[in-house]
């Protein structure tokens, strides 16, 4: 498995090791700064699924546990804290084990085994689906479950969302291709079945 963001790329082994290159700036799983050789992440066990943004990453480990390291400016990292980077991974603070993860600029989503969708970090432009603007500083550092969303799959870019529903359709939230900004995930016209 591969997966690339705006500076570094990072691929899991056959035996689970998470190997990460590029351009690191020194907030990147232990690693120092930048590297044009694949490079093992520090404190990671064997990982099932990653994912990368412009400044942080996820893995999601064997036991379905998630760990986030990199920036940390509006709790994309989801461990509680927010302005401290960590060049380690933390614990994401979400209790249900993780099937899928899909990381927007500023702002982290997973998907549970359940089909449960929960968003942290910036929700400026409505990044986390929740449908309301959050106080103080309209993010969350600790995972917040989207409310009648039940997903099979996930993705994210910038500051949008889309996940397919158990019925098939395709809803985004966030900054949608319109430019609009949706604060609760809507269907896309034409994949309502």
């Amino acid at each position: 498995a591969i997966a690339a963001g705006t500076h570094t790329t990072c691929g899991r082994d056959a035996g689970g090791t998470l190997w990460c290159w590029g351009n690191l700036a020194g907030t990147w799983g232990g690693l120092a700064t930048a590297y044009g050789a694949p490079t093992p992440v520090k404190g990671l066990g064997p990982v099932t699924g990653m994912g990368l943004a412009d400044a942080h990453a996820c893995a999601v480990l064997a036991a379905g546990d998630l760990v986030c390291w990199g920036t940390n400016a509006t709790g994309e990292l989801g461990n509680g804290s927010t302005g401290t980077p960590y060049a380690a991974p933390t614990k994401v603070l979400l209790a249900a084990p993780v099937a899928a993860l899909a990381l927007g600029k500023s702002h982290t989503c997973a998907m549970t085994t359940s089909g449960a969708v929960w968003c942290w970090g910036s929700h400026a432009h409505g990044q986390l689906g929740v449908g309301t603007v959050l106080s103080p500083a309209n993010a969350s550092a600790v995972p917040l479950q989207i409310p009648d969303l039940q997903a099979v799959a996930l993705t994210a870019i910038d500051d949008r969302t889309c996940a397919v529903r158990v019925d098939g359709a395709v809803v985004c939230w966030g900054k949608v291709p319109s430019g609009s900004v949706s604060f609760v995930p809507v269907a896309v016209p034409g994949t309502t079945p």
